[in-house]
């Protein structure tokens, strides 16, 4: 397993899926200490800064991600040679999806440093160890509800062969889920659930939990078992 993950950060130093990482991170902590009239102290900033990883950054970058490291073998007709290592299939999906998983670790956690840093300069208020670990904990909260969504685009992606359309999916994620977060719709809408776990963890709006966890629980469960029957299944010739 250790091997087929480091072939893959391998394959990532020759592309620009790091550099995203950087520019993702940065890119929200500017956004969250940017938002005028709600950055007066460091809980407004981490809650713009989990806002905007839940509502604008998350979904199409992290469904970039997913959607690369799941479909550039098809994309450049090296699916054939992945299969033939000495590796079953599941072992290679899972490598893959320990992959996204780190680069969705990377780029919240990244995030949330970048904030601190940014705000020093920013915010007058005492950054106090306490709500250091508090938001260190709602981040790490939404590092794993983010990765509950993955398996819908992997799917997507083993299923299409192509990561343009996980990238059109991961967009489409971002404008709808602020439209529909606060809708009867929202509990059962995939990407609005990490948002409004959040803001009920934060106390920002109530939600009940049944239908949100329902939701979560089926779009991981089911997408991860499709996604690994149909990549067990790839003819090893044709990569479909």
């Amino acid at each position: 397993m250790l091997n087929i993950i480091q072939t893959e950060f391998s394959k990532l130093k020759r592309s620009w899926i790091t550099l995203l990482v950087v520019i993702g991170s940065i890119a929200n902590a500017l956004f969250s200490i940017s938002n005028k009239g709600s950055t007066s102290t460091w809980s407004d900033v981490f809650v713009n800064s989990a806002t905007f990883m839940n509502l604008l950054i998350g979904a199409p970058l992290f469904a970039l991600f997913a959607g690369f490291i799941i479909a550039q073998e098809y994309q450049q007709n090296t699916i054939n040679q992945l299969f033939t290592y000495p590796r079953t299939r599941q072992q290679i999906l899972l490598g893959k999806l320990t992959v996204i998983f780190i680069l969705v670790l990377s780029t919240v956690f990244l995030s949330f440093l970048f904030t601190i840093l940014f705000g020093l300069f920013k915010i007058e208020q005492a950054l106090s160890f306490s709500i250091i670990v508090k938001y260190a904990f709602v981040n790490l909260m939404i590092v794993f509800l983010q990765f509950c969504l993955i398996p819908i685009i992997v799917t997507i992606s083993i299923l299409f062969k192509s990561y343009l359309l996980a990238i059109a999916v991961g967009v489409i994620a971002a404008f709808s889920c602020g439209l529909l977060a606060t809708t009867p719709f929202g509990s059962f809408y995939p990407w609005s659930i990490p948002l409004l776990v959040t803001y009920d963890v934060l106390g920002v709006m109530n939600v009940n939990p049944l239908p949100v966890f329902f939701t979560l629980s089926f779009y991981l469960v089911i997408p991860l078992f499709i996604s690994f029957s149909l990549y067990k299944n790839s003819d090893i010739h044709s990569g479909s």
